[in-house]
C-alpha cells in the first residue's frame, strides 16, 4: 500500500481507528481527493476539533490549504479541489479550475453560501478580494445566468422527453467559453501587472499620447474641421492603439501561453480571442472616459450617432482579430516576422489618419489612403461624434469597413484552420 506520508498525524490516527475509512483506502495516495471530500462532508462535523484554530496551529487546516498532490491541481489548495469535487454545478461551470484563478476568487466570495461545514475562510487563507474582483464576479455571474439555460439537456413536453438540440451543439462551445473566461482573467492580470500604477497605468499610455498631441494641435491649430479636438484625437489614438495592441499581442500568443497547450481544450485561437476581448474592453473604457471628459469640459455631450460609433468600434475589433489571427500563424512559421511588426506599425500610424483628417490630405493622395480600413474606421468614428465633420462619402464608407472586417475575419480563420495542427506541434 502506497500511503500519503504528509497526512497530519491526528487525522491519520482517526482513519486507522475506523475500519470503514481503512476499507475505503483513505491512507492511499491516490485517495487524497476522496479523503478531502470526506473531511468536508462528514469529518469536520464528526470531529469538530479538526477545524479549530488556523493554519499556524492546526496541522489539518495547514495540510488542506496546501496544493493537491495531483500534478494537475498542485497549484490549487486541497480543500478547494474537494469543494469542486462535491458540487457538480461548479464542475459544470468551471471545468478547468487549474486554468482559471477566478474560480478561487469566486469560492472565497461564496464561502459562507456553500452549505458545507467548513472552517472559517480566514483560518485557512488570507483574503485577496478587492473591488475589481467583486465587479468581475458580478459580471461573470450575469454571463453565467445567460449561458446556464444551454446546459439543460432535456425536458418533458406533454409527457415526451425532448433533448435540447442547442445544448448538444453548444456543449463544445461551452467548454471553449470556460477556457476563454480563464484566459481573459489571466490576460487581464498580466496586462495590468506589466505596467506601472496597476489598472490606471493601462489608461495612462493612450491618454498621455493624446495629451501630447493636444498640446501640439493647440499650438499649430491643425485642420480638424468642426469636431472638438479632444474627440478628434481620442478617436484616432484610441482606435489605432486598439488595432495595434490586438495585432502585436496576438502575434506572440503561442510563445506567451505555450505551457497552457498541455491542456487539450486550450487552442491557440483562444489566446487571440482572450486578448481581443481584454484590449477591446480596456480601450472601450478609455473611449468612455474621453467622452465624459469632453462633457465635463464643454458641458455638452458631443455624440450624434451612438449606433454608428458602436458598430464602427465593433467592426474594427473584428478586423483586428482577423489580422491578429493571421499574424499568430505567420510569426509561428516565420519567427523573424515578429521583429518586423512593430516597425510596420510606425509608418501605419501616419498612414491611418491618427492626427490628420482625410479632407486635410492632398486631393491626389486621398483615394490611395482611403483603402486603409483603419483610416476608414477613424473617419467614421469622428463623423459619428459630429455629423458636421467633413468626410468624402465617395471615399469613406461604413459598408467598405464592414466588408474589410468580414474579409479579415474569414481570411484569418481560414489561415488558422489550415495550420492549427502545425501550431500545436512544437
Amino acid at each position: 500500500m502506497i500511503k500519503v506520508n504528509n497526512i497530519p498525524e491526528n487525522l491519520r490516527k482517526i482513519i486507522e481507528k475506523r475500519e470503514d475509512l481503512m476499507a475505503l483506502g483513505y491512507l492511499e495516495k491516490y485517495k487524497e481527493r476522496d479523503l478531502v471530500v470526506w473531511l468536508v462532508l462528514h469529518g469536520f462535523r464528526e470531529y469538530p476539533e479538526l477545524q479549530k484554530g488556523n493554519v499556524n496551529n492546526n496541522s489539518v487546516l495547514n495540510w488542506l490549504s496546501l496544493g493537491a498532490s495531483i500534478k494537475k491541481f498542485n497549484n490549487i489548495p486541497k480543500i478547494i479541489v474537494g469543494i469542486w469535487d462535491i458540487h457538480s454545478s461548479q464542475r459544470n461551470r468551471w471545468p478547468f479550475p487549474e486554468l482559471n484563478h477566478f474560480y478561487l476568487i469566486w469560492v472565497e466570495s461564496n464561502w459562507k453560501n456553500l452549505e458545507l461545514d467548513l472552517p472559517k475562510f480566514e483560518n485557512l487563507f488570507n483574503s485577496k478580494i478587492n473591488l475589481l474582483d467583486k465587479l468581475e464576479i458580478f459580471i461573470f455571474d450575469i454571463l453565467w445566468l445567460i449561458r446556464k439555460p444551454f446546459s439543460i439537456r432535456s425536458k418533458k413536453y406533454f409527457g415526451i422527453t425532448v433533448d435540447y438540440f442547442i445544448a448538444d451543439k453548444f456543449k463544445g462551445w461551452q467548454i471553449q467559453i470556460n477556457v476563454i473566461n480563464a484566459l481573459v482573467y489571466r490576460e487581464l492580470k498580466t496586462r495590468v501587472s506589466q505596467v506601472r500604477f496597476g489598472v490606471m497605468g493601462v489608461f495612462i499610455e493612450p491618454l498621455g499620447v493624446m495629451a501630447v498631441f493636444l498640446v501640439i494641435f493647440s499650438v499649430i491649430r491643425a485642420n480638424r474641421g468642426p469636431l472638438d479636438i479632444i474627440l478628434f484625437l481620442g478617436a484616432g489614438i484610441v482606435l489605432f492603439t486598439l488595432f495595434q495592441d490586438i495585432a502585436i499581442r496576438s502575434s506572440n500568443g503561442i510563445t506567451a501561453n505555450e505551457a497552457l497547450f498541455f491542456y487539450r481544450p486550450v487552442k491557440p485561437i483562444d489566446t487571440v480571442i482572450a486578448r481581443t476581448i481584454v484590449e477591446s474592453g480596456l480601450y472601450g473604457i478609455v473611449f468612455i472616459v474621453i467622452i465624459l471628459a469632453t462633457f465635463l469640459i464643454r458641458q455638452e455631450i458631443i455624440l450624434d450617432d451612438v449606433a454608428l460609433l458602436l458598430s464602427t468600434y465593433l467592426a474594427l475589433v473584428i478586423f483586428s482579430f482577423g489580422v491578429g489571427l493571421f499574424l499568430l500563424v505567420v510569426t509561428f512559421i516565420y519567427p523573424s516576422v515578429i521583429q518586423l511588426i512593430p516597425l510596420a506599425m510606425r509608418p501605419l500610424w501616419f498612414l491611418s489618419g491618427v492626427f490628420i483628417s482625410l479632407s486635410a490630405i492632398p486631393q491626389w493622395l486621398r483615394p490611395y489612403l482611403s483603402w486603409n480600413p483603419i483610416f476608414q474606421a477613424l473617419e467614421i468614428a469622428r463623423y459619428s461624434f459630429n455629423n458636421d465633420y467633413i468626410i468624402d462619402k465617395n471615399l469613406v464608407s461604413y459598408n467598405y469597413l464592414l466588408a474589410c472586417s468580414l474579409l479579415s475575419f474569414t481570411f484569418g480563420l481560414c489561415v488558422y484552420t489550415f495550420n492549427e495542427k502545425k501550431l500545436l506541434t512544437r
